[in-house]
């Protein structure tokens, strides 16, 4: 019963939502036509809410559901491509002009490097380059509300295919140095004092011991650092050391760290986020930001909020992001007086609260409960411009049928 309200409620507030969006932030990434056609939808939808579907099953709410957002998705793809293009461009340029910068460069760290090989990397960079310049051209020759030929996806695929390939040259070790043959010994004088019964059968094993001893690298009973990190860090490991020469890509470790992140496996993430900081890269607010999304989704709430302080010590400040990541972990854990408190100290900040700030605030005092201040919040929000998403118009409706159940029952 509980979960057919739920999805009944889901169906609701995405009408709400997209309603809303429609006549906003999504107005160019639709036609005119297409925009009538989807809100006349929604009306009957909201309409059928209140009459025929009041009372139905749960499948039906998720169809319902289903239904709509064939008609929305595309028109989010379009906005969400178009606001997240610009920083993925930004990885992508970076990662190639880096690469480019040392191929070209006369430091003598890369002498080692043969010339032909420091070609195939300008290469790389120079079809990478062309790739995006044609398709940027094709994208800004389309209307937004047309469907984007240039995919922040193919964008990270480019950037991640052109470490892929450089990374490997560029890190190359130099040679080890030859290590310095052992003097051979002088040969006693002939007539000299004679050897033992088998001594040249002797001196032949002596001889024998001693060319397999050189034979061992001197090296070889040293662990190699390969050998303490996973595969998936072995083209990260040439880190700032002189003899390895390319800096790790800041970029590469943000997703390396946001993967595992976001996979549940957190000590992966650690050990990736430990790894930069060892390898002299420095950890920059996307690396932060990443690590303590993944710590939320591990419900460590308080050690996501210490690495946001330590974050601040080392002279990264934390963006708007990094603050909603930790709201949003305080809200998981249904703490709306720690909620209330972090977002007033927000407001009179230097890092003011954004729609999703308000949003995740709103979206707990529901869940709390809390109406008196969560109406108060709706009033704020909308003196302000923000507007509410669908997860909290959902949260809204879930708390205002609640107190309605409470109600009916004391009158019972």
């Amino acid at each position: 019963m509980e979960e057919t309200k739920d999805r009944k409620n889901a169906v609701e507030a995405y009408v709400y939502d997209m309603r809303n969006k429609l006549c906003d932030k999504y107005q160019e990434f639709v036609t005119d036509p297409e925009r009538e056609e989807f809100t006349t939808k929604l009306q009957e939808v909201e309409d059928w809410l209140y009459e025929d579907g009041e009372d139905e099953t749960k499948g039906v709410y998720i169809a319902k559901l289903e239904e709509l957002k064939k008609q929305g998705d595309p028109i989010e793809e379009r906005y969400r491509e178009y606001t997240d293009r610009g920083s993925v461009i930004d990885q992508l340029a970076y990662c190639i002009n880096s690469y480019r910068e040392a191929a070209m460069s006369s430091d003598p760290k890369f002498d080692h490097i043969d010339l032909a090989e420091k070609q195939k990397v300008l290469n790389e960079c120079v079809e990478a380059e062309a790739w995006l310049r044609e398709k940027r051209q094709q994208q800004d020759s389309l209307p937004k509300y047309a469907t984007p030929v240039l995919l922040s996806a193919d964008v990270r695929r480019k950037a991640e295919a052109v470490d892929r390939f450089c990374r490997p040259i560029m890190t190359k070790p130099k040679p080890a140095k030859p290590s310095s043959p052992e003097t051979p010994a002088t040969p006693p004088p002939q007539g000299s004092e004679q050897q033992p019964q088998g001594g040249d059968a002797n001196a032949g094993a002596n001889e024998n011991t001693g060319a397999g001893n050189n034979e061992v690298p001197p090296a070889s009973g040293e662990p190699m650092d390969t050998e303490k990190v996973e595969k998936a860090l072995l083209p990260l490991e040439s880190g700032t050391d002189d003899e390895k020469g390319f800096a790790p890509c800041p970029a590469a470790y943000c997703s390396l760290i946001n993967s595992p992140g976001k996979c549940g496996r957190l000590i992966d993430a650690l050990d990736l986020f430990n790894e930069m900081k060892k390898l002299g890269c420095k950890p920059d607010m996307y690396a932060y930001n990443a690590l303590m999304s993944g710590m939320v989704r591990a419900s460590m709430i308080k050690e996501a909020h210490s690495l946001q302080r330590t974050m601040e010590e080392n002279g990264c400040f934390p963006d708007i992001n990094s603050h909603n990541v930790i709201l949003n972990g305080l809200g998981r854990t249904g703490s709306p007086n720690q909620i209330i408190k972090m977002f007033m100290k927000m407001k009179h900040s230097m890092t003011k609260p954004d729609a999703v700030s308000q949003n995740i605030v709103l979206g707990c005092l529901s869940h709390a409960v809390m109406l008196e201040e969560a109406a108060k919040l709706m009033k704020e929000m909308n003196s302000k411009g923000f507007e509410y998403d669908r997860i909290t118009y959902s949260s809204i409706l879930g708390a205002v049928g609640k107190v309605d159940e409470d109600h009916a029952a004391t009158l019972l």
